[in-house]
């Protein structure tokens, strides 16, 4: 398992808390959010704060032991102050009602000026203490108590916010081996996203047993496409000298390993015929491979 090296520190530490700082904006399902608390006496709180949109909670469990270090579970950017693009499922600040586009102007009255700012303040709090923000909404600002908790491993983070839902779409890779540029075209089969790169050296070792389902179960509804980030040439290169033969496809912009939160590769995204994501599975464990290998064939046996 390999973290992507694209990462700069500043990315590196907001993702441990389950957050990450990006130039782009990502847009995904939010997670379940809370009512917003009532509003209280503090300075530069408003009655007429707007409510957080109904989304749904996540259809997942954790099922590895979490780390000791507090999670928020919101992805930030520093773009007119330190701004929410996206809150994760089933995450601490999805149950305290943040949403994308709030703007976070204080922590524990600190006002803060960057997205570091909050990682540093973070880093001083225990894995169960709350967390009092400000939040800007459309104008409107409340105080928003985060109960903070153990951070899950990043297959669990992924899973509660992906497992259950549909998946999201592929559309805008570019394709450099096989024909598939969308998961639109393969409707009615079982998908297996495979998010991979050059340098991995765990996703070289996972090749064989891809390229293995692919030879036995492709005639049989099984559609394997494999995501890189890396550039046509060089993934066509490593494709070629590993035997990869099933659809590949670069994403140069990271427009949908972001979407994916591929963070961790190599991650696989198990899709069954009708397009939901059935389980997420990062690292070449023999263990999570036999399981995927007996979802899948399960998955294929099922009628359209």
């Amino acid at each position: 398992m390999q973290i992507r090296p694209t990462l700069v520190p500043l990315g590196l530490a907001l993702l441990s808390l389950g957050c990450a700082a990006a130039t782009g904006r990502p847009r995904a399902p939010s997670a379940e959010t809370a009512p917003s608390p009532q509003p209280s006496s503090e300075a530069g709180e408003t009655s007429t704060f707007p409510a957080a949109p109904e989304l749904p909670a996540p259809r997942a469990q954790v099922r590895a032991p979490r780390r000791n270090f507090p999670w928020l579970g919101a992805f930030l950017k520093d773009q007119g102050g330190v701004r929410v693009f996206r809150v994760l499922r089933g995450s601490p600040a999805a149950r305290a009602g943040l949403a994308e586009d709030d703007i976070i102007v204080s922590a524990e009255r600190r006002p803060l000026g960057r997205s570091r700012d909050l990682i540093e303040l973070l880093q001083e709090r225990p894995v169960h203490a709350e967390l009092a923000l400000e939040v800007e909404r459309r104008g409107a600002r409340r105080i928003i108590s985060v109960p903070l908790e153990p951070a899950p491993v990043h297959e669990d983070i992924a899973r509660l916010e992906l497992v259950g839902f549909e998946a999201p779409e592929i559309s805008g890779v570019v394709t450099f081996q096989g024909d598939v540029s969308s998961l639109r075209e393969l409707a009615g089969r079982v998908v297996l996203l495979e998010f991979w790169a050059s340098y991995c050296g765990a996703c070289r070792l996972l090749a064989p047993e891809l390229e293995k389902w692919h030879v036995e179960y492709s005639g049989r509804g099984l559609s394997i496409v494999g995501v890189t980030v890396d550039p046509l040439k060089l993934g066509a290169e490593v494709a070629r000298k590993l035997r990869m033969t099933y659809s590949l496809a670069s994403d140069p912009a990271e427009r949908v390993t972001n979407r994916y939160l591929a963070r961790e590769i190599p991650m696989l995204v198990l899709i069954d015929r009708k397009g939901e994501v059935r389980d997420v599975a990062i690292g070449p464990s023999p263990e999570r491979m036999r399981q995927l290998e007996h979802d899948l064939r399960e998955l294929i046996r099922e009628s359209t």
